[in-house]
């Protein structure tokens, strides 16, 4: 799920099960260039209109994990 924010480039996120937080850039959400709309409080796709606002459950998979920096990207699953 989005579940706490989003900024100019992120969107962040929380795995279900293992309630695990992470970001997802919006620069790997597909073949749309991503608008962060702060009064809205939404991210949308430019051509799509495709829309993601805080507690829109998206499906993710973990994109990379550095264990040492304490920090998880992740990419949805279409």
């Amino acid at each position: 799920y989005i579940y706490a924010n989003f900024d100019s480039n992120k969107i962040y996120v929380e795995e279900k099960k293992s309630k695990c937080e992470g970001m997802i850039r919006l620069r790997d959400l597909g073949d749309d260039f991503y608008n962060f709309d702060q009064k809205g409080g939404r991210v949308f796709g430019e051509r799509t209109g495709v829309e993601y606002k805080i507690g829109t459950p998206v499906k993710i998979k973990v994109k990379n994990a550095n264990l040492e920096l304490r920090v998880i990207d992740y990419t949805l699953v279409a």
